[in-house]
């Protein structure tokens, strides 16, 4: 993230070093490394402010300026719009398809964010985040009540990542739904030992999900045995 913003400082019309700045502070947040989260929030809204307006014609400066606009600010129609624009430019764009993905599951749309993950794997199929792409399918899964390609496509996600957060709650949260409690009790410890200090509560404030999504998430996770 400094090297980012040092970036910015030596170039300020560099869109895309703001928006990967802002994807940064997006997972230092969300990782719950921040011990400044109404200042991150703050600075998410610059950067990705900057990135959009700056790159109209970047395709990683609009994706990622997307990503927390629709994540971090809890706009997820205006974040899709975003990474559409960044598609538009670069079909090619592995990221900004999973991005997509996760957007259209936060906005409902979840028959068209597998089909955009699926792209994104098509694209990128020994792509670095490629567990990325199975949660972005995994959540659509969730989100339609499909609990049990939810939890397969999650385990998928962890056997390239064991230790991804959205996986590991995801594949918890469906396991807790299916009754599966022992399965969903042994990611939920993986979790805890990674982030001592994530909760219900926290994870409420957090998430972008739609009312229903986040209930069905949250009771799953409780199912679970995360506490409140």
């Amino acid at each position: 993230m400094q090297l980012f913003l040092r970036a910015t400082e030596l170039d300020p019309n560099y869109a895309a070093a703001y928006g990967m700045a802002a994807y940064c502070r997006h997972r230092r947040r969300v990782w719950g490394w921040s011990d400044d989260l109404k200042g991150d929030l703050r600075a998410l809204a610059h950067l990705a402010r900057q990135a959009a307006k700056l790159g109209k014609d970047d395709p990683v400066a609009l994706s990622t300026a997307g990503w927390v606009t629709a994540f971090d600010l809890r706009d997820p129609e205006q974040g899709a719009a975003l990474i559409d624009r960044a598609l538009s430019l670069n079909p090619s764009e592995a990221m900004a398809w999973w991005m997509s993905a996760f957007a259209r599951v936060w906005l409902g749309e979840a028959e068209r964010a597998i089909a955009h993950a699926q792209r994104a794997i098509r694209l990128s199929p020994r792509d670095p985040s490629i567990h990325q792409m199975h949660s972005a399918i995994s959540s659509a899964y969730f989100a339609s009540g499909k609990y049990e390609e939810a939890a397969k496509l999650a385990m998928v996600g962890l056997q390239v990542e064991p230790d991804y957060q959205p996986a590991l709650r995801i594949g918890a949260a469906a396991y807790g739904q299916l009754g599966r409690l022992e399965d969903a009790n042994r990611l939920i410890l993986h979790l805890r030992e990674l982030f001592p200090d994530i909760t219900l509560s926290v994870l409420k404030d957090l998430l972008p999900y739609g009312p229903d999504h986040l209930a069905a998430h949250l009771d799953g996770l409780r199912k679970a045995g995360l506490p409140e």
